[in-house]
Order: C-alpha cells, then sequence, then structure tokens
C-alpha cells in the first residue's frame, strides 16, 4: 500500500532500477527525496531525473557488468553513496514539483 512507501524508503540504503522501459519512475523521485542514492538504467525518462554520480550511479540498460561495477561505487563507498543520496534529496527540492505530495512529504520528514 502507498501509507507504507515511506517506511520502505527509510529501510533501503540505496534504491537499484535495472529496468529496460520507464516512463518517469516516481520510486526514483521517491527515493532521491528521502536522501537514497540510486543505481539505475539510463532509458526514457530516468536521465532527466538523475544526475551521473551526483544523485547516483546512471548505467546502460542490459550491460550486466556496468551494473555490477555501479553498485560498488555507492554500497563500497558509504562516503560516496551518502553525497550521492544528499544530491538526489537537494535535486528534488529544487526540480520536483511532485515532491509536494503528501505522501512523500511525509517520507522527507522520516528520512
Amino acid at each position: 500500500p502507498h501509507d507504507d512507501i515511506p517506511t520502505y524508503l527509510n529501510a533501503m540504503d540505496i534504491l537499484v532500477l535495472p529496468t529496460l522501459k520507464e516512463g518517469r519512475p516516481n520510486i526514483v523521485i521517491e527515493a532521491m527525496a528521502v536522501g537514497k542514492p540510486v543505481v539505475a538504467t539510463s532509458v526514457s525518462g530516468i536521465p532527466e531525473i538523475m544526475v551521473h554520480r551526483e544523485t547516483g550511479v546512471l548505467v546502460p540498460p542490459k550491460d550486466v557488468r556496468a551494473l555490477e561495477d555501479g553498485l560498488p561505487r555507492v554500497l563500497g563507498n558509504p562516503t560516496a553513496g551518502t553525497q550521492m543520496g544528499r544530491g538526489g534529496r537537494r535535486r528534488m527540492k529544487i526540480c520536483c514539483p511532485q515532491c509536494n505530495r503528501p505522501s512523500l512529504k511525509q517520507s522527507c520528514e522520516m528520512g
């Protein structure tokens, strides 16, 4: 349920979205808004939301090796992961009008 999203977001250390086709995924926006770094494939609207190495890591679709290399950049380096998470939160505060949704405000307050 949507009411559980803040709980799930705050339980994560990182969001990984190795998708092949997306529109503008809300989960990336929501994760960034609560300061979670994101590793995602560079498809559809995701590169419009994220900034590579500033808010997380973008990898080419269907490239398992790139995904394997991207994860340690965030998980293996806690300082970089924290910085990317903060970068995502800053970006969402500035760039995302969706951050005014009540469920996301609750997530931001919890994070």
